[in-house]
């Protein structure tokens, strides 16, 4: 799913299974969603989703979240890999920064390879907050 600029989207009870992000820059990124506001200001609803083994040439294996506020409750991230920038499950970036609502969800066996940083969760100029998550068996470095 590739979304940007294009105003809040919901998505409730959905799969994200073995989707793969392959090539150069943002084109591999965020493998089974790629969400950007660039000013912060759309919202995107996540819920009862299942993201499990998805893997990004790039970053956020998962998701790629980029100056995007949204919410992820009661969501599972398992067994994603992100190869270089981070987040094995989701990677929340952007010069304006991306501060999402995580509630409820579960992350395990998340990897990120390269740079090692962020096997379930990668923040860079962002702040996302988080209550009742579980993060079990994640893994940097593969």
């Amino acid at each position: 799913v590739y979304v940007v600029h294009t105003g809040s989207p919901d998505f409730l009870g959905c799969d994200f299974i073995g989707n793969r992000a392959i090539g150069y820059l943002l084109g591999a990124s965020g493998a089974a969603m790629y969400v950007s506001a660039d000013d912060g200001g759309d919202f995107c609803r996540v819920e009862h989703c299942r993201f499990l083994g998805n893997f990004s040439d790039q970053s956020g294996g998962a998701v790629t979240n980029i100056c995007q506020d949204g919410t992820f409750l009661n969501c599972l991230f398992a067994h994603n890999v992100s190869t270089v920038y981070g987040g094995g499950a989701i990677n929340n970036s952007g010069a304006c920064g991306s501060n999402p609502t995580i509630a409820n969800c579960t992350f395990a066996y998340n990897i990120s390879i390269s740079n090692s940083v962020g096997a379930g969760i990668y923040n860079f100029r962002s702040a996302p907050t988080l209550s009742n998550c579980i993060f079990w068996g994640n893994a940097r470095n593969g």
